[in-house]
């Protein structure tokens, strides 16, 4: 009897500390979720007692320019340094991480209809943000220009209503990527409309109208010939 007595009294120190460190666990977790709490709001403030100015005249900015409404000078921000080659340097990256023994079998066990590392690619030309300089458009421009072979978004479209393989097994094929191609397209197409919105007016929009006035007629010239 008195055997059992000290196993119980036993069992209860055990409960006893495992309640205790219980207790102090979820009380230093309430204490971290309130520190966070409080440095998010204090963040916020911040954020909002901050006002942007312009680096040239001093007039505030209380939206997202390209140049300042006051004085016309462009403006750059501190994290769009080096955008563009960071990038094209991802880009690369998941080009080259291709495995295409990986991609197929992926596509077959998934079902997925698109190959893998193409999803990737185009989801990163998607998602990426064009800074709003005006020689950061440029840039931009030229590189999706670049990357926009007229002869296959010409092969893609007269493709799309191809009759007889499938056209993923056709698109691999062929060299053609319908989700990068269309990617690009699209961000080419919506880099170009926000350029024409930021600055159209300005004389420098002439050299990117005329690099997107040229691509388009290389593409639809590639697209007449396919036709025949």
């Amino acid at each position: 009897m008195a055997l059992l007595e000290d196993i119980g009294k036993t069992l209860g120190q055990v409960a006893a500390g495992v309640t205790d460190a219980a207790q102090t666990v979820a009380g230093a977790a309430q204490d971290t979720m309130e520190q966070a709490r409080q440095q998010r709001e204090q963040d916020r403030v911040n954020a909002l007692s901050s006002e942007s100015k312009c680096p040239s005249c001093g007039h505030p900015l209380n939206g997202v320019y390209a140049v300042c409404p006051m004085c016309g000078h462009e403006l750059r921000s501190s994290n769009d340094d080096d955008s563009i080659a960071q990038f094209v340097k991802q880009l690369n990256k998941i080009e080259h991480g291709r495995n295409n023994v990986m991609d197929s079998l992926s596509k077959t066990f998934s079902g997925r209809t698109s190959n893998p590392t193409d999803e990737k690619i185009a989801a990163h030309i998607r998602n990426y943000v064009v800074p709003n300089t005006k020689d950061d458009v440029f840039e931009f421009m030229l590189l999706a220009a670049g990357n926009l072979d007229a002869s296959k978004v010409a092969l893609l479209q007269k493709r799309k209503g191809f009759f007889g393989a499938s056209k993923a097994a056709q698109q691999e094929r062929d060299g053609v990527s319908e989700l990068v191609i269309t990617a690009w397209l699209n961000k080419f197409e919506q880099t170009y409309q926000r350029a024409k919105i930021s600055f159209g007016t300005d004389p420098d929009f002439r050299r990117i109208q005329e690099l997107y006035d040229g691509k388009m007629a290389e593409i639809e010239a590639a697209t007449t010939k396919r036709r025949w």
